[in-house]
C-alpha cells in the first residue's frame, strides 16, 4: 500500500483508453485519486497492484485499478469501474 500519496498519474493513450472503457472518464479518475481514496491490494497476477475505492468531485463512487511505482511516487491507472 502507498504510504503517501502519488505525486503523479501517469498517462498514454493506451491506459487512458483503457481506462476509460467501462464509463469513467479521466478527470473522474484523477478526482478519486486526489481525492485520497481508500487502497486495497488486487488480486495477485493482475496489472494493477492495487485497487483505489472512492469518490469524484460530484460523488460518484468508483474504483481506480492501478499501477503503484513507490521508487517514483506515481500511479498508472489499469482501468476504472463505478461502485
Amino acid at each position: 500500500m502507498p504510504e503517501v500519496w502519488p505525486e503523479a498519474i501517469e498517462w498514454d493513450d493506451g491506459n487512458a483508453m483503457h481506462a476509460t472503457a467501462h464509463g469513467v472518464t479521466v478527470e473522474e479518475i484523477e478526482q478519486v485519486i486526489a481525492n485520497g481514496p481508500t487502497y486495497r491490494r488486487n488480486k495477485r497476477g493482475r496489472a494493477a497492484d492495487l485497487l483505489a475505492f472512492g469518490e469524484t468531485d460530484g460523488g460518484r463512487r468508483v474504483v481506480v485499478a492501478v499501477a503503484w511505482d513507490d521508487a517514483r511516487r506515481t500511479v498508472r491507472p489499469i482501468t476504472a469501474w463505478e461502485d
